[in-house]
């Protein structure tokens, strides 16, 4: 100890002994001697206090730490959760799932995106059902517009076998070689209709005036040559639409068909009620 005591110039703190002591040299001159005076302090326990308290300390800041670790990974996520919300709705709606909503509710910049992405899903999924509503009408017009094919096709053929035959006069044969030119045309007519829709080009209706007598004297020549067992009355007043011709002769010669089909033999098919 006295060797530490040595060592020490004018202050210092020792170990000694699992003790600890600061020592404090200090020089006066008493007499014109010089005499040193060595002051030593037992401060263990002031050091043993410093070390809990140091101890404490790096407690509380690992602690600390730790919390502040917890409170940023929280935080981090309660930030990315809407990312992530966003993130996996845009590989379902990749993946062809329309019917989710990401509903982010907030007023920053990310619950605006949101917004707009459930508002841009609405639009996409009402395009779709447009699309979808437009091919099944467009697929039911190519099935309406090939049953009606078929039917001048058939009466076509029919006329052409009868005047293959060469046992009517001419007033007959005239009359069978007019009404496979009429359905000659309607087949044109309704072949480039198809056409059109199998292209998939704009439909563009052409409203004309019509006038229903005319209208119902074709209709009536049309259904007397078709269906030659059945006497049909048709009463309209004279009047002038407009419309597109030959799809009204189509859609009204369909409402003829049809009757006629419920209808028995030999029996009168009359219309009824105002068409227009």
């Amino acid at each position: 100890f006295e060797t530490n005591i040595k060592k020490c110039e004018k202050s210092c703190i020792k170990q000694h002994d699992s003790k600890t002591y600061s020592i404090i040299k200090s020089n006066i001159s008493i007499n014109k001697e010089n005499i040193m005076i060595i002051s030593t302090y037992d401060i263990t326990d002031i050091f043993k206090v410093r070390n809990q308290n140091l101890i404490s300390f790096y407690i509380i800041d690992i602690i600390l730490i730790i919390l502040c670790g917890l409170f940023t990974a929280l935080f981090a996520k309660y930030l990315t959760k809407p990312i992530k919300i966003l993130n996996e709705s845009t590989k379902l709606v990749a993946a062809g799932n329309l019917d989710i909503k990401t509903k982010i509710k907030g007023q920053d910049e990310i619950s605006e995106l949101s917004m707009s992405f459930d508002k841009m899903i609405e639009s996409v999924k009402k395009r779709q059902n447009e699309l979808k509503l437009s091919l099944k009408q467009r697929e039911d017009f190519v099935s309406n517009i090939t049953h009606e094919l078929k039917t001048p096709m058939t009466s076509i053929m029919g006329y052409a076998k009868i005047l293959k035959q060469n046992k009517f006069n001419k007033q007959d044969k005239e009359k069978a070689l007019n009404y496979i030119y009429s359905e000659t045309k309607r087949l044109e007519t309704l072949s480039h209709k198809l056409l059109e829709l199998i292209g998939l080009k704009e439909e563009k209706i052409n409203f004309d005036r019509i006038n229903t007598k005319k209208l119902f004297k074709e209709i009536k020549d049309i259904s007397t040559n078709r269906f030659q067992d059945i006497n049909i009355v048709l009463e309209i007043k004279e009047e002038t639409v407009l419309g597109d011709e030959e799809l009204l002769i189509t859609c009204i010669m369909n409402l003829i068909e049809n009757a006629y089909k419920a209808s028995e033999t030999n029996k009168q098919l009359k219309s009824s009620g105002k068409l227009f």
